[in-house]
């Protein structure tokens, strides 16, 4: 490995990159979700029913739902310093925004794998309609959506 290549980390190659790079210097970066934490304020039905198929087709697809909160451990348990971290979160409300389209989304696309896995049918789901019942869920309850789970960010500076 050379320190002028970009490198992808998925799951356990963190443990062989570390061993690898012991010798060079570079920039290591993460961003990882809580996906546990996303939710809506007031609490909104639907939003809720929604979060838990995108969370149950996650996890019964056998995917790391707080890796997010995972992180630092992880990373002192490869070998590294403890890093600085920054978690952040995308929040979203009102008529305009993304946020709804966004979850209808999310589910459309785990559509294929939440079925085989038991979490939902495609009929259960009415996916056509899922981004207008959040929107309107939302703007009769003036709900603040944390529209993502809060990311944490790694400094990758702060393992040199």
């Amino acid at each position: 490995m050379t320190p002028d290549k970009d490198v992808e980390i998925k799951g356990s190659d963190l443990f062989d990159l570390v061993e690898e790079s012991q010798n060079v210097l570079g920039i290591v970066a993460f961003q990882e979700m809580s996906m546990p934490l996303a939710r809506s304020v007031p609490e909104g039905s639907h939003f809720r029913q929604c979060t838990n198929w995108i969370l149950r087709t996650f996890e019964r697809a056998g995917f790391e739902l707080d890796m997010g909160g995972k992180l630092f451990a992880t990373l002192l348990a490869a070998g590294l310093p403890a890093p600085q971290m920054v978690a952040a979160a995308r929040v979203e409300g009102g008529a305009k925004s993304p946020f709804y389209d966004f979850i209808a989304s999310t589910m459309r696309s785990l559509l294929p794998i939440a079925e085989p896995v038991g979490v939902l049918s495609a009929a259960d789901v009415e996916i056509d309609a899922m981004a207008e019942r959040l929107r309107q869920e939302a703007l009769g309850k003036q709900c603040m959506c944390h529209a993502t789970a809060p990311y944490r960010r790694l400094d990758a500076r702060a393992l040199a």
